[in-house]
């Protein structure tokens, strides 16, 4: 009798030592700890963009559901997740579903309404100005090209130092536009001036590096359908110039 009770001892404790090492992974049977605070971050008119809190470290990756329905499958450790080519002024409802083989862990439910067709309308830049009385009239999306009418020897002279507005005038579209500027100088490179605001209009003092032949002022504009028709844009233009010093 007390060899039976010395095996089974013996049994038990093996268990606990592989357990421990582990060697056994008992989690395996368990349902992954389902996600927490799905919420949405951000509603476009065709695009919902969805967060959550990860909670498991057991998952083999997660359901995303819409109305009931699975629309993604999305790995391990994800925490959002942006589904695209939706309706305008439609309701949804999500949840998202931690999966361990058939195992599940379901998350909150959310739901939110699709902005109206009025938000998914390409901006087209009509004409850009400045304040020193030039303008251009081209844009890449109204067929135009991005040239001034002349080319480039035909682009005005501005100088260093000169306080010149900026502006980017669309009339197609009024709802959730976002407006961009640049400056690309003439050796190459980049300056970002103004970043994506509702502001159509940049004020800038030409600095020193913008000195040379043809360099860019990059103009852009977008609205809020995440659905961008150029690379991070609806639209653009540049206007291009001979920056001097006085």
């Amino acid at each position: 009798m007390k060899r039976k009770y010395f095996v089974a001892a013996l049994t038990t404790l093996a268990i606990g030592l592989l357990s421990i090492t582990g060697c056994i992974d008992f989690s395996s049977n368990l349902p992954p700890q389902a996600p927490s605070d799905l919420r949405v971050v951000e509603t476009y008119a065709t695009v919902v963009d969805l967060a959550w809190i990860d909670n498991s470290n057991n998952e083999h990756g997660f359901k995303i559901m819409r109305d009931g329905v699975e629309v993604a499958y999305e790995p391990p450790e994800t925490n959002s997740y942006s589904d695209a080519h939706l309706s305008c002024s439609t309701t949804y409802t999500y949840c998202v579903i931690a999966l361990r083989g058939t195992k599940e862990g379901k998350s909150n439910e959310v739901q939110t309404t699709t902005l109206g067709p009025e938000h998914n309308i390409q901006p087209i830049i009509d004409f850009t100005s400045d304040s020193q009385g030039n303008i251009q009239y081209f844009s890449a999306a109204n067929g135009g090209g991005v040239n001034w009418p002349g080319g480039l020897p035909a682009s005005p002279t501005i100088f260093v130092g000169d306080m010149i507005t900026w502006t980017i005038n669309v009339s197609n579209a009024d709802v959730g536009l976002e407006y961009k500027f640049g400056f690309n100088p003439a050796w190459s490179g980049y300056y970002l001036l103004q970043d994506w605001s509702s502001s159509n209009t940049l004020v800038w003092t030409v600095a020193e590096y913008a000195r040379g032949e043809y360099p860019m002022m990059q103009l852009r504009v977008r609205n809020n359908d995440q659905r961008d028709h150029f690379l991070g844009c609806d639209d653009y233009t540049f206007m291009t110039y001979v920056i001097k010093e006085r």
